[in-house]
């Protein structure tokens, strides 16, 4: 089908678990994805990748398509409520999703310099060493029980 998009996801096989809202960063994904879809009318190529930076303690999501890209004039505005570029947007999407990321203490910005597409970092902080060792006690615990 000459209209397809294929997804290709690489993820980083020692990123600690993530203590987030299941709902919130599924909303915020399915946002930059939705969006990617829009921007591939001809089909394209989604990657999404994951990456852990131990020295920022945070892990890294990027969401990178092979779309139409970003109008360098709409960066300033693109996680502005109501702001849009399409025809059939609310403008709510990318507002939302920077809302979701703050409230989880993270980030999401629009990574500059794309040749082609539209790409979207996300961090997310590690969560802090005594919070993953409670976690697994408590997972031992119930894995017992």
């Amino acid at each position: 089908d000459k209209h397809a998009i294929t997804v290709a996801v690489t993820l980083e096989p020692n990123l600690p678990p993530l203590y987030a809202d299941r709902d919130g960063l599924q909303q915020v994904f399915l946002n930059l994805i939705n969006n990617s879809v829009d921007a591939m009318s001809q089909g394209g190529q989604i990657e999404i990748t994951t990456r852990l930076d131990r020295h920022a303690r945070v892990a890294e999501l990027v969401f990178r398509d092979s779309g139409t890209g970003i109008d360098p004039r709409a960066l300033d505005h693109l996680f502005e409520p109501m702001w849009t570029t399409k025809d059939s947007g609310s403008g709510f999407g990318l507002a939302i999703a920077h809302e979701i990321m703050v409230e989880h203490g993270g980030q999401i910005e629009a990574i500059g310099g794309q040749q082609q597409g539209a790409a979207f970092r996300l961090t997310l902080p590690l969560p802090s060493t005594n919070v993953v060792a409670s976690a697994q006690r408590e997972e031992v615990m119930t894995d017992v029980a």
